[in-house]
């Protein structure tokens, strides 16, 4: 049976959240997060169900991105808060438990209104 994953669209992108960008680094929260935490994270809307693991994929658009680990709390995270910090580096191990390893390959230009998709 397959996955019922998690689907959001972007609805805005705070002033600092591309910052993290030469880290490899993207944060994405829930719409509804406070100003201070929206000022570094793309903003999105979304829901659906988290029980990803390595070999499954993230959609950026209609760039695919293998995921490489999941650290322990980044489905609940996400399921719960909508809260999702990607490492664009390939690792096989999370590094911290709220953090989700995707391939290592250039990050596509994040915009408004973009699907972002956990399958």
């Amino acid at each position: 049976m397959a996955k019922e994953g998690y689907r959001a669209k972007v609805i805005s992108i705070g002033s600092s959240a591309m910052s993290f960008l030469d880290q490899k680094m993207v944060i994405f929260f829930d719409h509804k997060a406070g100003p201070d935490i929206a000022e570094f994270s793309v903003m999105i809307e979304g829901t659906g169900v988290c029980d990803f693991e390595p070999g499954d994929s993230v959609f950026l658009g209609d760039e695919q991105y293998k995921i490489t680990a999941v650290g322990d709390v980044s489905n609940k995270n996400l399921e719960a808060l909508g809260h999702a910090v990607l490492r664009f580096d390939g690792k096989s191990d999370a590094e911290l438990p709220g953090t989700m390893h995707v391939e290592d390959k250039p990050i596509v230009d994040i915009t408004t209104g973009m699907s972002v998709v956990f399958c």
